[in-house]
């Protein structure tokens, strides 16, 4: 067991607290809006630089990060604020212990693709392993077994016109 792994489980109680606390409405919401945030940003960033481009002066070293921010943003803050709209008409319904532990639930999913991401990503841009050496990682409990879940989540990464552009660019140094 290394750093990652005491990081990962010390957010792991973090959210379980959390979830406990905000129930389960929210925590699904909460999930939702980051699950739809990330598959949103990597399936429509594209189409934003293009759109970027036409209109703003921006080098295209960082269109990509700004199309992504941009979108998972927005879509992220929709759906979470739906969910809190959705909240104040069912909190008529006590739903009590029930709701607390789903929302124990949902936290740590969510926590789970969060370091999922993060994971994915630092594969992605350290493929040399020079910021996280290949041995921390392999010692890891949660590394590999996170990073095999995120390839469900984020297929169409690979797809993705710009980012490919922009990996070509980090790996050729």
């Amino acid at each position: 067991m290394n750093f990652i792994d005491i990081i990962f489980f010390i957010s792991i109680i973090l959210a379980a607290f959390r979830g406990f606390k905000k129930g389960f409405i929210i925590e699904l919401f909460t999930f939702l809006s980051l699950f739809i945030a990330i598959y949103t940003a990597f399936n429509f960033s594209d189409s934003l630089i293009e759109i970027l481009i036409e209109r703003l002066e921006i080098s295209l070293d960082y269109l990509p990060i700004i199309s992504f921010v941009i979108i998972f943003l927005i879509t992220g803050s929709t759906v979470y604020f739906a969910g809190i709209v959705f909240q104040k008409f069912i909190s008529l319904v006590q739903l009590g212990l029930l709701n607390r532990i789903l929302g124990v639930m949902f936290s740590i999913l969510k926590i789970v693709l969060l370091f999922g991401f993060l994971i994915y990503f630092t594969e992605l841009f350290d493929p040399k392993g020079e910021y996280i050496a290949d041995s921390i990682k392999s010692k890891s409990l949660v590394y590999f077994p996170i990073h095999r879940i995120m390839d469900i989540f984020v297929p169409s990464l690979e797809e993705s016109y710009f980012f490919l552009q922009k990996m070509s660019i980090i790996n050729d140094v």
